[in-house]
């Protein structure tokens, strides 16, 4: 799960500095606001054609999208995990919190 928060925050962190709203994003590749969302925030994947999508109007490449920004993630996502010593425990509360926000969305 943690390659595709990887993905997520990176797209999003893109599209922030780019000004480019969430709509405009799902417009971009056929999502609704709701998907865009769980995309960005790593619960789910888009395919490799809406990534090219991205990848074009975010003025980076597929490889970059997929690489991530292990510093912007650390920075956003992880910041207030920092004090878990060992990485990989870290990702696995983030991987509860995730599972849990899955079943609250499915039941909502």
């Amino acid at each position: 799960m943690q390659k595709a928060r990887m993905i997520g925050n990176y797209v999003d962190h893109l599209a922030q500095r780019k000004g480019i709203s969430y709509e405009e994003l799902g417009t971009e590749i056929g999502c609704n606001t709701q998907q865009v969302r769980s995309f960005l925030k790593g619960r789910s994947f888009v395919s490799f054609s809406q990534l090219v999508s991205l990848a074009k109007r975010l003025g980076v490449s597929v490889a970059d999208i997929l690489e991530g920004d292990r510093a912007v993630y650390s920075a956003t996502v992880v910041h207030c995990m920092n004090d878990f010593e060992d990485e990989s425990n870290r990702e696995m509360v983030l991987d509860i919190i995730d599972d849990y926000l899955d079943i609250l969305d499915s039941l909502s």
